[in-house]
């Protein structure tokens, strides 16, 4: 074979790795990114979209979710919708609210992750420690502790 063929050949096989690469980036989506996706909608304006999202990440009837505000604790366990229907309904008085993000912070490990966010809005700043817990490819709310 010509060095040019050579030449050839190898400029192909990188090209068609970084295509690889850059499709691989596209498809496949990381812990991280998961994690991210979450912290994002649950620290920007407050709206429909975000919160649809925001409880994509939660299954009470696989993963119990203890919910911590102001010392007292409130623990979901149950199938149904009960937890999205009580998010819902105290997020609704504050739908289309945008929040400035003071500190946003994520803690990753193998099965677990920790999720603190400080945000400022018109209703004053609020920060939240959130643990998510992994369970088979979905990343599930295991606890929400507010702080006001």
């Amino acid at each position: 074979m010509s060095p040019r063929k050579i030449a050839a050949l190898v400029g192909g096989g990188v090209v068609l790795l970084i295509i690889a690469l850059i499709v691989w980036d596209i498809l496949v989506i990381t812990d991280e990114e998961r994690i991210e996706e979450f912290a994002d909608a649950v620290t920007e304006q407050i709206n429909d979209e975000n919160i649809k999202t925001a409880l994509t990440y939660t299954d009470p009837a696989v993963q119990p979710i203890l919910v911590e505000i102001r010392g007292e604790s409130m623990r979901f366990d149950q199938s149904g919708d009960v937890f999205g229907s009580m998010a819902r309904t105290r997020l609704r008085p504050f739908e289309g609210t945008a929040q400035h993000v003071m500190r946003k912070s994520i803690e990753m490990g193998e099965n677990k992750a920790n999720v603190t966010t400080e945000t400022f809005s018109r209703q004053g700043r609020v920060s939240v420690d959130w643990e998510l817990r992994k369970r088979d490819d979905r990343w599930l709310v295991s606890r929400m502790s507010i702080h006001r």
